[in-house]
């Protein structure tokens, strides 16, 4: 069905726009439920990128993940945010797509925290830097939302939304420069 569904919007789209699924993250035993109708062990890493390509076929230019996690869990070994997103960037690159966190933040107990060095929120600032440095090429935060109603989200307004606002305005200019 998907497969279906990516030819009948390829055939409508003049431009080529990128298509992907928009699905979230996967369960750590999403390939062993695929597998055996059940939720009893962990996927190793390979199962995993394996259900990504599953939900994201042929014709489907960018895999999607949501991200808001630092450690995950996985049959042979725990992997860290920074070991998750490179061997994504580049499992999926070699399948010819895009790898994308198509949302990502934190959640409420962390906001206001600082480290050591007296940073600011420093997990969602760990998120930014690991997706610049794996090079993952394309990313949204969860979540800007102009009247504050969703659940998690941020405005301007907030001290932790000018904060995002501001990291983003910095990571934008530093993949402009990457660029340049």
């Amino acid at each position: 069905a998907i497969t279906d569904f990516t030819a009948e919007v390829k055939k409508a789209d003049t431009h080529n726009r990128m298509i992907t699924s928009g699905n979230a993250i996967l369960r750590p035993t999403q390939y062993f439920q695929h597998v055996n109708g059940t939720m009893g062990g962990l996927d190793t890493l390979e199962e995993h990128h394996a259900m990504n390509l599953l939900f994201h076929p042929d014709g489907m230019d960018v895999v999607s993940e949501h991200n808001y996690i630092f450690e995950y869990a996985l049959k042979e070994q725990t992997l860290s945010l920074y070991e998750l997103m490179k061997s994504s960037v580049e499992t999926y690159r070699k399948n010819g797509k895009v790898y994308m966190v198509g949302e990502f933040g934190i959640v409420p107990l962390e906001v206001g925290e600082k480290d050591a060095s007296g940073t600011t929120y420093p997990r969602i600032e760990e998120m930014f830097r690991t997706m610049m440095s794996t090079g993952v090429q394309l990313s949204f935060v969860w979540n800007y939302d102009y009247s504050n109603e969703t659940e998690y989200s941020f405005t301007q307004n907030t001290e932790y939304g000018d904060y995002v606002l501001q990291l983003l305005k910095t990571c934008n200019a530093e993949y402009k420069d990457l660029i340049s």
